[in-house]
């Protein structure tokens, strides 16, 4: 739950936690 900002930030936060490759958060976040 949370705002469409609150878990983009959170997702951005998990996906660097995990190493993930920015051009894959990119694709995720469409």
């Amino acid at each position: 739950d949370g705002t469409p900002d609150e878990v983009r930030a959170d997702q951005a936060v998990i996906d660097a936690y995990l190493g993930v490759a920015h051009q894959d958060v990119t694709e995720l976040a469409v």
